[in-house]
């Protein structure tokens, strides 16, 4: 899992960043029990939660703005 993030966070066009933020998010969700949340009520800021705890373990801010 290591090697696929770094993978995504080295191999991607530094003038978008909503690319690497899109393939993080869909690698996350795409692990067992994780859901994609916005809490903040904001579509800048996602969270990847583990459905199980609630937990978040993957924080993404598109500083696009």
């Amino acid at each position: 899992m290591e090697k696929i993030m770094d993978y995504m966070l080295y191999n991607h066009d530094e003038n978008d960043n909503s690319i690497i933020r899109n393939q993080v998010i869909d690698f996350c969700i795409s692990l067992d029990d994780c859901y994609e949340d916005y809490p903040f009520h904001d579509d800048n800021w996602t969270v990847i939660r583990h459905r199980g705890n609630k937990k978040i373990f993957a924080w993404c801010l598109n500083n696009n703005i």
